[in-house]
């Protein structure tokens, strides 16, 4: 299970508005003409990021799937607790409020109070399996998944250096400390072992990759962030989270969390609606999903994934790509993002009949302040069936 997402929800939001823009400029009504009828199908992972999508007025239904039905019962979890807790209650609930150590008897008797007069509202199979998990509850589930282990681990090596990315960023990155910390708990067979991987099938894994096992490619991710100029480290979340345990309580820490736990957008949350209705989890392949749900309900106007086609190749990613064309209506979008850079995205989306815009992927990257990925691109299925070119005009 993943705790944290390492997507960003300002990509997926920005695309939201861009099809909008582009729908109603050419008078194209996705859902019957009804601004604010955008149909979406995302990975639900921790539910950060679908829970901060529904914060749109644009978005009227939310297809959450997932193939881990941990993460399922972790964000139908988010999602109850979205309802019926505050926002620092909710922040109490899954260990992620500063204000509160980990370690802290009083935190974790808090975290399980909270959970006993929550798990009435739960579904029946969610409460049942968090019920089994008091222990993980009590210790906080914002950092009990397997990246939230390597993070303890970079800290863990940070510290023999007494190095602080987040408040001394130039010191952290220019001492020889750094660098050394970083790739040892990114060595391979340490890696895999931290986050409980079987020796035995690490070969097999890296083969299905395609590449070499690509450590020094997540420290420039993380070097870049930290160096950026467009926000500070203790306003990234993404940063925080890694070397601090806790979303960016900065000088406005309502831009250091995902937006379903700032004031308004919980507001928007409430007011727009959470429930099975408009946010539906789904557990399975989210490639198997796309076809089975696009027949029942109808076509998608956004279809996200991530992380995925790191895992496959170009054959077998230009297969499901094309698929998922299929399940879009005109103008609707795939949005894309790959922590690896063994294929060409862009070229993928273009070779199979999507429509791409450089300007729009440019804008893109700049809003994605993970450090995770290498590549984040958005394929546009074509407007009319008479293609004559695959790029977008600009």
């Amino acid at each position: 299970m993943y705790s944290f997402q390492n997507e960003d929800y300002q990509a997926e939001l920005l695309l939201t508005e861009e099809i909008s823009r582009r729908l109603f400029a050419n008078k194209i009504g996705h859902s019957g003409g009804k601004k604010g009828g955008l149909k979406v199908l995302m990975i639900s992972s921790s539910g950060e990021n679908v829970l901060s999508v529904a914060t749109s007025p644009l978005v009227q239904k939310i297809y959450a799937a997932d193939i881990n039905k941990a993460e399922l019962h972790l964000a139908e979890l988010r999602r109850t607790s979205a309802i019926f807790l505050d926002v620092e209650n909710q922040l109490n609930l899954l260990g992620a409020n500063p204000k509160i150590k980990i370690n802290d008897e009083k935190g974790r008797e808090q975290r399980e109070h909270l959970y006993q007069n929550l798990r009435e509202h739960l579904p029946q199979e969610t409460r049942d399996y968090w019920d089994e998990r008091k222990e993980q509850i009590r210790f906080g589930l914002q950092h009990v998944g397997r990246n939230e282990q390597v993070n303890h681990q970079y800290q863990l090596e940070l510290q023999k250096f007494d190095l602080d990315p987040i408040n001394k960023p130039n010191e952290t990155l220019s001492h020889y400390g750094w660098k050394q910390a970083m790739e040892s708990v990114l060595e391979v067979s340490r890696y895999f072992n931290i986050i409980q991987y079987p020796p035995d099938a690490v070969a097999a894994l890296l083969e299905k990759m395609g590449c070499a096992w690509r450590g020094r490619e997540k420290i420039k991710g993380f070097e870049e962030n930290i160096a950026s100029k467009k926000i500070l480290p203790k306003d990234n979340y993404f940063l925080t989270t890694v070397f601090n345990n806790y979303y960016a309580f900065g000088a406005d820490n309502e831009k250091g969390l995902p937006l379903f736990l700032q004031s308004g957008g919980s507001d928007d949350l409430k007011r727009l609606g959470v429930g099975p209705e408009r946010i539906e989890f789904v557990e399975g392949d989210v490639f198997k999903k796309v076809k089975e749900i696009s027949l029942r309900d109808g076509l998608f106007d956004i279809i996200s994934i991530s992380n995925i086609p790191d895992w496959l190749s170009w054959d077998e990613f230009s297969v499901h790509a094309t698929t998922i064309k299929s399940c879009l209506k005109p103008g609707g979008a795939l949005l894309g993002r790959m922590a690896l850079e063994k294929l060409s995205m862009l070229s993928l989306f273009q070779t199979v009949g999507f429509e791409v815009s450089t300007e729009f992927n440019q804008k893109l990257k700049e809003v994605e302040r993970s450090s995770w990925w290498t590549q984040i691109v958005a394929g546009f299925a074509p407007q009319q069936t008479n293609e004559s070119s695959n790029v977008l005009q600009e």
